[in-house]
């Protein structure tokens, strides 16, 4: 119930620096509470949407976007991806831009930011295969080592970062100095986004395999919701379509199996995650979270190349499901409770 915060802390070799005492507030209930925060990769927008899909906030002035998060404080932090850069925007419409400078600071095309305070903010390059840290406008960290197109990191209780490592099929914890310190390379096929849950699991979004698994820490599969090729739409039973995903005796198909459905957008270049499927956007006085000139087809019980995944309090899991134009809720035993249609490409989604 209390509001989290982040501090950068400095100490020189052989000596000691005092921390002052944090005192933290609680959380206070905002008109926002119980709306999503969802970003439209079809038109390029992040917005605040209510549960019937009404919109109480956007922005659109944006080259394309992957991602977007709400701070505490308010500010909201944007994937200007095609732009190459990272906007925060403040309740007053107010902008601060990061990725140009130096360096360690320049982004080539961001895909996922992550942030607390609204001071500490962590992104995603996955053009240039790299992890950066800004405090204030400032570049404090990066990491790169290894890394192949990924396309999320995230902060950690503990201090470290999970990595969602796209192109090398796995998901990394991390600490600040680069350590390894654990990692899931099995059953994925394109993790795009990775949270570590309250129990200790962690929550992975496999776009490639179009399903969303939970693995405990020594990798083995405790729950998931499939996708189209699994041939189980909902799950709803012990393995991952006909495969036990725990079972050393058999195989993960490979993604180039004429059952595994292929992502139009895997033939890209870079992860843009902008439909090559052309639409035709409509201009309207009122901002709607569709603004395509037609409806998709109505999508069933199953995912079609999602973006990412969140745990709820309630327990259920949101998952931006990216090829069906959708957000829905799953809950622990596999049934979708309830969903927002008529999204166009949503690639991120988190409740407020």
């Amino acid at each position: 119930g209390y509001t989290r915060q982040q501090k950068q802390v400095s100490v020189q070799e052989g000596q000691s620096a005092n921390i002052e005492t944090v005192f933290l507030t609680r959380q206070t209930t905002t008109s926002s509470a119980g709306n999503y925060l969802v970003s439209l990769s079809g038109t390029r927008r992040a917005v605040e949407i209510n549960k019937t899909g009404s919109v109480i906030w956007s922005y659109d002035k944006l080259g394309s976007i992957e991602s977007s998060a709400r701070t505490n404080n308010g500010d909201t932090i944007i994937t200007d991806s095609n732009s190459s850069r990272v906007l925060q925007v403040n309740s007053s419409g107010s902008v601060k831009t990061f990725g140009t400078g130096t360096i360690i600071s320049s982004l080539k095309y961001p895909t996922w930011v992550d942030s607390i305070d609204g001071q500490n903010i962590l992104v995603t390059d996955n053009g240039s295969n790299k992890v950066v840290e800004f405090n204030g406008s400032n570049a404090v960290w990066s990491y790169s080592t290894g890394l192949s197109r990924p396309r999320s990191a995230m902060y950690l209780n503990n201090g470290n970062i999970l990595i969602s490592d796209s192109a090398n099929k796995r998901v990394i914890e991390i600490n600040k100095a680069g350590a390894i310190l654990w990692s899931c390379d099995k059953f994925l096929d394109k993790p795009v986004h990775a949270v570590r849950l309250s129990n200790g699991n962690t929550l992975i979004t496999d776009s490639g395999y179009s399903r969303i698994i939970e693995v405990n820490y020594k990798s083995e599969v405790t729950w998931w919701f499939a996708g189209f090729q699994s041939g189980s739409g909902s799950g709803n039973s012990s393995g991952i379509g006909n495969i036990m995903p725990n079972s050393p005796d058999i195989e993960e198909p490979e993604p180039t199996n004429p059952m595994i459905l292929q992502d139009p957008e895997q033939t890209n270049n870079r992860d843009t995650g902008i439909s090559s499927n052309k639409k035709k956007i409509i201009t309207k006085s009122n901002v709607t979270a569709l603004d395509v000139d037609e409806a998709p087809k109505v999508a069933g019980n199953t995912l079609l190349f999602p973006r990412s995944a969140v745990r709820l309090e309630n327990g259920n899991t949101l998952i931006s499901d990216t090829g069906n134009n959708r957000i829905v809720e799953v809950s622990k035993d596999k049934k979708i409770v309830w969903e927002l249609g008529n999204l166009s490409r949503p690639v991120s989604a988190e409740r407020l």
